[in-house]
């Protein structure tokens, strides 16, 4: 039979009585399980020649553990373990269990970067529908507050100046700031807000300025629609 020569890589062939678990080799497909030399010795009384023949028998470590090596042995049979799978059924469980938990790691990796993309695309859309409706509220806010006061003669200019010019005996109410649709006057308290020569001028600015307010509220109730409905539709 063929074993190890002692140098790594040589084998030499030997009689089976000389094969030892030191110089036995175990098949790569064959290490999960047990490889027993197994004999009933009998030897001649006269001459003391051996007269049994040993042989190499291979058993699952299953039914191995739970039996059949000490049964051999009840039954008479010299039993010597030329390969125990013990060591390598515990180093195949271990790279197994070593597999499984990278797998799952890089499932993990994958499923949070999956739905961190999912919640940025979700927030994209989200800030593309408020943008669209912010700009298109904005547009007819501008139409609804000139409308509302057209009798007045309410004049919104492209920089944010609002001009309220009376029919009464009085030049005009000017009120300045940044964006129309943003106004926070109100009866006339803001420093941004000058009253010239015109006694009804409070009213004025006391109407665009809750006119303004109800716009805000609007736009704040508005966004926060638009973000459950684009919520729910992604869903």
């Amino acid at each position: 039979m063929r074993v190890k020569a002692g140098t790594e890589g040589k084998v030499k062939d030997v009689a089976i009585t000389d094969v030892t678990p030191e110089n036995y080799i175990v098949p790569d497909n064959e290490k999960h399980l047990y490889h027993c030399i197994i004999e009933v010795r009998k030897f001649d009384s006269e001459s003391g020649k051996r007269l049994s023949v040993p042989r190499i028998q291979k058993f699952g470590k299953k039914s191995f553990d739970n039996g059949v090596g000490s049964n051999l042995k009840k039954q008479g049979y010299t039993v010597t373990i030329l390969h125990d799978p013990a060591d390598y059924v515990k180093a195949q469980a271990e790279a197994n269990e070593k597999a499984k938990a990278e797998k799952a790691a890089a499932a993990e990796v994958a499923r949070k970067e999956a739905e961190e993309k999912a919640a940025e695309e979700n927030q994209k859309a989200i800030d593309a529908a408020v943008e669209k409706a912010l700009k298109a509220q904005a547009e007819a806010n501008e139409k609804a507050i000139a409308k509302a006061v057209a009798n007045g003669g309410v004049i919104v200019r492209p920089n944010g100046q609002i001009n309220v010019r009376q029919t009464y005996n009085v030049p005009f109410v000017e009120i300045r700031t940044g964006a129309a649709q943003c106004l926070t006057v109100n009866t006339g308290k803001d420093t941004n807000v000058a009253v010239r020569y015109c006694k009804h001028g409070s009213h004025f600015t006391a109407f665009v300025g809750n006119v303004v307010r109800v716009v805000d509220n609007l736009v704040v109730v508005l966004h926060t629609f638009i973000n459950v409905v684009v919520n729910a539709v992604l869903r």
